[in-house]
Parts: C-alpha cells; sequence; structure tokens
C-alpha cells in the first residue's frame, strides 16, 4: 500500500484472472464505501482517493472472476498522510527514506535504490525495455521517488549524474496535483541530443508543451547536468546549467495547479523502448539548503531494508526458489506453511549476492505459503511481501525439462552463465537451448514459451517446429528449440560484484490445462568491456583451455572438441546442421565498434549436409561489419533476418560447381563469381578477409584462400567495393550453413 495525501494506491496480485476492486470497511467489518473498476488481471494497481488526509483507514481487496464468483482479500490499514513543506533529500544516507518518500510504480517492474559512485551516493531510478513507463496523455506511468508537500511557491533544484539516455527517454522532476493533473521538467533524449522539456497536463491532455535542443556536446560528452525549476503562484521557470552555479532560463509559462506530491522520475516512450536508468545526486528545495559536501554521510543506518519485489517459484518436487529484490544485503528469516494461519520457521538464510534462496527437502504436491524478515547488517528488519508456491508430484526422469547450451547447471537446475568478458559482438546477448522430452502428441502451437531478465516482464519466444513440415523460423532448426535474445544495454546495469553485473534469466513453457517447464540462469555479465585489437584465439589448444568464452555463440551447438586434421577445434555439431550456424567475434556494438580490419583464419569444411531442407543449398560464410539480425513482420524472438551486413562473402555448393558470392547491405548478392578459391572438403585452409574504408565512405572487401602449409597468394582472389555508405562498422561473423564447420585459429588487426 502506497499513501498519499487524500487517497491510497493499492497493490496486490491474484492467481487468477479477476476483475480487481476494493472496499473500504469499519472496524466491525461494515462497508463504508466500495470501489469497483473493469481492470481484469492477475496483478493490479488501484488509487483509492476522495480520503481525508492524516487518518486511518481499513480497506480489503476484491476479486470477482470470470464466472462471477467473488473473493477478497485480506483487510490492512493505511493511513494517508498529513502534508509537509517539501524537504530535498541528499540522498546520502544507505537507504531511502521511506518515511518521506513514496515509490510511484504503476507497472510493477521499477526499481529505486541507492548506489555509490566514487565518493559519493545517489539515487538511481531504473525501468526496463518494453513496458510504457510513459508520461503522456495516457497518463502518467512514470517511474517516481515522491514526497507529499504543501501547496506553496517553491525553488526546486537537481543534479542528474550523466546526460544521454537511450532515445525517447527523459528524466528530471514530476509535480502532481493528482490523477489527470501533473507537471513534467525534464532533460530528453530525442535523436540521439539532449532537450530540455516541460509539458503541463490536466484532465489527461497535454495543456502546455515547451522543449529545446540543448548544445550537442552535451549528448556527445555525457556531461552532468543541473535543472531549477521555479514556482510563483500559477508561474513555473525552468533553468538549466552545466556547472550549478551559472544557470540558463530554458522555459517560462503559466499553469495553475494544486501541488501534493514532488520529486525526481523518470520515462520513456514503451513499447520497444531500451531499459533505461537516471542517478541524481540530490533533489533540494527552497526549505532545504543542505551542505555541498559531496562525501558520503557517516550517519549510521537507521532504516529498513527496501523490498520492493520478491518471487517464489517451483524448482521440482521438494523445491522451491525464492528471490527478494533489496536495497542492501540482507538475511532472510524464512517461514513456510501450508495454510495461513500457521507457520513454520526454516531458520535464518543468506541469501546470495542477486537476492536468491533454494529452499529444498519441503512437502511434495502442496501449496506452500512463505514469508521471510529481511534483516540488513545493521539489525533492521522488514517483513517480505507473502509469497506462494506449488511443488508439484515426484516425476519421472521423462518428465519434460527445458536444457541450455551452455553454462554450468547445479543440483537444482539452476545454470551459471556469463558475458561480455571481450566485448560484445552484437546488440543482443543470446540464450540458446531447448525443451526435451515433450509429449509426442503435444504440438508446437500448444506451448507458450516466454523468458525474462531480472524479474521484469515476460517476452515471447519462438521454439522450433518439425522442418518437414514447417522450417519457421528458420533459425531454430530442430522441433522444441528457442533462442533468447537479450538486449545488451540491459545487460550494463544491476548487481556489480567482482567486477561483473549479476542478472537473473527466467523461461517457462507452459502447455496443457496447467503443466509447465521452467529454467533459470545466473547471468554474469563484464561489464565496459571493448575488443581490443590485435586479438587472437586459438582452439587447436586442449579443449576446456577457454578460447570459446571469447566468441559469440549465436545459432547452433558448438563445441571446443578433438578433431582428426586440427587437433582441437570449435565445430559446430554435426547431428544438428540447419540453417545459418553462426558464430562471432569481435566490437560490434556502440560507438566503439570494429570499422577496417584483417582477419587470418585456419579451418576445415568437413562435410556437407546431404539433405539440406528448403533453406538452399550449403554455404560457407565469412563476412565482416555485421551487428546482429533483424526482425522481418513478427518481433517474435529470434530476429530472422542476418542483414544488414556489412560484406559477406559466402562459397556455395550449388550444382556442380561451387561459386562464390558477396553480399553487403540487401539480403540478395551483389556480385558472385563463377571462379574463386577452391576450399575442398576435409582439407584444412588458410583464410584472409579485408574490410577497408575507402575515401568516398565506401568500402572495399577482399578475401583469399590457400591450403595450410602452402605458400600465401600474392594477390587476392576475390575483390569488390561496395557503393552504399551504410553498414559503417561491426563485428566479424563465420556461418556454417548446413555444413560440418571447423575453427582452429582466427587473428584481427587492425588497418
Amino acid at each position: 500500500m502506497l499513501p498519499h495525501l487524500a487517497a491510497a494506491q493499492i497493490s496486490f496480485s491474484t492467481q487468477e484472472q479477476v476483475q480487481a476492486g476494493l472496499e473500504v470497511v469499519s472496524p466491525d467489518g461494515k462497508v463504508l464505501r466500495r470501489l469497483e473498476t473493469s481492470q481484469i488481471g492477475t496483478r493490479h494497481n488501484l488509487l483509492l482517493d476522495g480520503l481525508a488526509t492524516g487518518e486511518i483507514y481499513r480497506v480489503r481487496p476484491i476479486g470477482t472472476r470470470l464466472d462471477g464468483v467473488q473473493g477478497y482479500g485480506l483487510t490492512s490499514e493505511v493511513q494517508t498522510l498529513s502534508p509537509t513543506s517539501g524537504q530535498g533529500d541528499e540522498f546520502a544516507n544507505a537507504n531511502i527514506d521511506l518515511e518521506r518518500w513514496h515509490l510511484q510504480d504503476v507497472h510493477g517492474f521499477g526499481r529505486a535504490r541507492h548506489v555509490t559512485q566514487g565518493d559519493e551516493r545517489l539515487l538511481e531510478l531504473r525501468v526496463p525495455g518494453s513496458l510504457p513507463y510513459q508520461n503522456w496523455t495516457t497518463g502518467d506511468q512514470s517511474l517516481a521517488l515522491l514526497e507529499n508537500v504543501i501547496d506553496e511557491d517553491l525553488r526546486l533544484e537537481f543534479r542528474s549524474l550523466g546526460s544521454n539516455g537511450p532515445n525517447s527517454t527523459g528524466h528530471g522532476l514530476l509535480i502532481e496535483e493528482g490523477p489527470g493533473t501533473w507537471l513534467r521538467f525534464e532533460f530528453v533524449t530525442t535523436n540521439q541530443r539532449t532537450h530540455l522539456f516541460a509539458a503541463g497536463f490536466r484532465g489527461g491532455q497535454s495543456m502546455v508543451q515547451e522543449s529545446i535542443a540543448l548544445p550537442q556536446a552535451i549528448h556527445n560528452g555525457n556531461l552532468d547536468l543541473w535543472m531549477r525549476v521555479i514556482r510563483e503562484n500559477d508561474a513555473w521557470t525552468q533553468e538549466w546549467s552545466l556547472d550549478g552555479e551559472t544557470f540558463n532560463v530554458g522555459h517560462s509559462f503559466d499553469f495553475s495547479i494544486l501541488v501534493r506530491r514532488m520529486g525526481p522520475a523518470v520515462a520513456h516512450s514503451g513499447g520497444h523502448a531500451s531499459p533505461y536508468r537516471a542517478r541524481f545526486d540530490w533533489v533540494r528545495t527552497q526549505a532545504r539548503q543542505p551542505d555541498m559536501d559531496p562525501d558520503l554521510d557517516p550517519t549510521e543506518d537507521s532504516c529498513v531494508p527496501w523490498c520492493p519485489r520478491a518471487d517464489a517459484w517451483m524448482v521440482s518436487s521438494d523445491t522451491v526458489g525464492l528471490r527478494f529484490e533489496t536495497d542492501e544485503p540482507v538475511t532472510a528469516l524464512v517461514e513456510v506453511g501450508t495454510d495461513l494461519s500457521s507457520f513454520e520457521s526454516l531458520g535464518s538464510l543468506t541469501p546470495d549476492v542477486d537476492g536468491f534462496l533454494l529452499l529444498s527437502g519441503l512437502q511434495a504436491d502442496t501449496l506452500l505459503h512463505l514469508r521471510a524478515q529481511l534483516i540488513d547488517p545493521s539489525g533492521n528488519a522488514v517483513w517480505s511481501p507473502p509469497l506462494s508456491a506449488s511443488t508439484p508430484q515426484p516425476q519421472s526422469s521423462s518428465t519434460p525439462r527445458m536444457s541450455l547450451w551452455e553454462g554450468i547447471e547445479n543440483v537444482h537446475g539452476v545454470w551459471a552463465l556469463t558475458s561480455g568478458e571481450l566485448g560484445d559482438p552484437q546488440a543482443v546477448w543470446n540464450l540458446r537451448g531447448s525443451l526435451e522430452g515433450m509429449p509426442q502428441s503435444l504440438e508446437v502451437s500448444e506451448v507458450d514459451l516466454t523468458a525474462r531478465l531480472d524479474g521484469g516482464p515476460w517476452i515471447s519466444l519462438g521454439l522450433g517446429e518439425d522442418p518437414l513440415e514447417n522450417y519457421l523460423p528458420k533459425r531454430l532448426t530442430r522441433q522444441w528449440d528457442f533462442n533468447v535474445e537479450v538486449d545488451v544495454n540491459a545487460l550494463e546495469d544491476g548487481l556489480l560484484l567482482d567486477g561483473q553485473l549479476l542478472h537473473l534469466v527466467e523461461l517457462q513453457a507452459s502447455f496443457g490445462a496447467d503443466e509447465s517447464v521452467r529454467a533459470m540462469a545466473y547471468l554474469a555479465h563484464t561489464p565496459s568491456v571493448t575488443w581490443q585489437l590485435p586479438m587472437s584465439l586459438d582452439f587447436t589448444s586442449e579443449p576446456g583451455s577457454g578460447p570459446e568464452s571469447g566468441v559469440g555463440l549465436v545459432d547452433g551447438r558448438w563445441q571446443h572438441v578433438p578433431h582428426g586434421i586440427l587437433g582441437n577445434a570449435l565445430c559446430n555439431d554435426a547431428d544438428t546442421l540447419g540453417y545459418q550456424r553462426m558464430i562471432t567475434l569481435g566490437e560490434g556494438h556502440g560507438p566503439q565498434a570494429w570499422q577496417d580490419y584483417l582477419v587470418e583464419l585456419t579451418l576445415v569444411v568437413d562435410a556437407l549436409d546431404a539433405t539440406p531442407p528448403q533453406a538452399g543449398a550449403p554455404f560457407l560464410g565469412i563476412g565482416a561489419r555485421w551487428r546482429g539480425h533483424s526482425h522481418i513482420g513478427s518481433l517474435e524472438q529470434p530476429a530472422e533476418n542476418p542483414h544488414p551486413m556489412g560484406g559477406l562473402f559466402a562459397l556455395h555448393w550449388s550444382g556442380e560447381t561451387p561459386y562464390w558470392s558477396l553480399t553487403t547491405e540487401e539480403t540478395q548478392p551483389v556480385v558472385e563469381w563463377t571462379t574463386g578459391p577452391a576450399i575442398p572438403l576435409g582439407v584444412s585452409m588458410k583464410i584472409k578477409l579485408q574490410c577497408e574504408s575507402q575515401l568516398d565512405g565506401s568500402c572495399l572487401y577482399s578475401l583469399k584462400a590457400w591450403p595450410t602449409g602452402s605458400a600465401e597468394p600474392g594477390e587476392w582472389d576475390l575483390v569488390h567495393g561496395t557503393t552504399d555508405k551504410g553498414q559503417t562498422s561491426g563485428a566479424f561473423v563465420l556461418i556454417a550453413h548446413h555444413i560440418c564447420l571447423a575453427l582452429g585459429e582466427v587473428a584481427v588487426t587492425e588497418l
């Protein structure tokens, strides 16, 4: 429950789809007021307004099923707040001051916490992608940390750490009267430029809208910014500064509003927006002018841990997983019961660094209720939200399960994965796997496969089908295969431990009346690493020596195994040959993406797929300046189109005579060669690929190939200059399309 001045925001969850409502009841159970809504779902967020300030109310949730059956939740007390003059905050304590600030999060997937950067402690507000954390005519859906205030003239300032968020994102100050009436003062990123933005809304409609572009150097340098908002009666002035001393007037306008709440906020356009975070050093008002000293406040921690979200789920017939999202390390006194009136203590347990616990030895085939008292290092304690999870009956080894193609699986079915050790070869990170042991009578269309990152929204995934019946999606060669694409931007933020950012990836396949298969993986991502040139990897070394960690495994199953010709090699699985089995290496993401470079390879094409499906003849692809797949039509993962491509040389085994082609920006080859270097099957070959920018902005692509041990040709075998100027940077990519490929060595140097 989130108290307001004259209202209360009530959030609750149900195990099935219901129409949500609320009742205000007297101590003897008499209904004093009833709120009915048309909202149907399992996560509910309702605003009960028209209350008196500073009063205690007893509220209980109502849920009406689609068949008309009605149920009631537990009655809870909420006290509305008394208004005060705004105080602001240095955000210097260990925790958010919950006596002052209240989190507005209508979607339930945002995060607010204090973080340390250098010698300063900051407030960080973070929202995931894909959900509409927007602040426009659809209503105020921004993530905000708000304090209740008296309606009076004000002078409000804040300092922002950094300014260049993803496109269509903004952060700043939110000033509210109530639903439908609010003001927003923000730094907004649009078209790779920072703007000073202000808007006022009444009745959900924009009444005032002002925007000016700030100097481009601010966005390019990710400079810190200061903002000041001044109110005198109904006159509002917005100013900005680069140093906190000299302020520039941005916007001035009149807007009548009864100010009840205000504070820092972040928002984006939703839909397919990137995850976004903003950091605030402080927020100050005219009622409080604190010391400018940025050093950490040594005040003893007296705030209870903040736990905005907790989850519980079934791992096996006797094991349940728990995850507590807190703003500081905690120990958990966990209790479990089969009903809400009787709980048994499981003792004091310590969640891992990502808030995760496994509870084993539980009763099978039972609905379990769980709760935990979370205690921080200073002894401050708070109860977690109530949780529940159902354990299934013990099942045989033939039970459907989810298998991931990389990482290490522990005894509880939780996987450990890594990414980013050398850099990011594309804009996404791929998690490949398959469902195993699925009933033969089950159709792929009857299974709903979803995934989520760090407790965020569930994203729908595609599943491979029987290629003899349906060869879509092409990248999923076998029935029940899947490929999760995780936005690299989302991995660059999280809990930092020993130089790595820890993330939780969850997958769930639902089918039948109430059957499901789940998998969980911890991903340790190394942030802010860029592939350095020159670089080299040697897969002829012993398997397990680690060079495979430097390669982006995009599609197919690849293993570092012994090889009859190369000694050892990175090979695609001969039993799962298919459409464009792909690996990539190099920097293909962000401003540091590779541009001009020379790649040297040692490889062997061991065999061709004897019966390739309708995806075309087998080919070996060797490409440069690749940034990742793109969508064609459906936005379901994985994206199907490997283009745009800087330049892809391909040797096609079609007909009696193989031929070479070069594909650039478009999906069709721009040039084909009926003569070119031969690559016999089962022969170790040396190959060089070069991409070099020209003075007019185009690129010259060159390739040569020769048997290992022979003299290198003096001239390039294939040369072609592009006329387009589109894909100017990206990683190296190697494609095995219906062929068995073994990669021995790879070296890249910058031109």
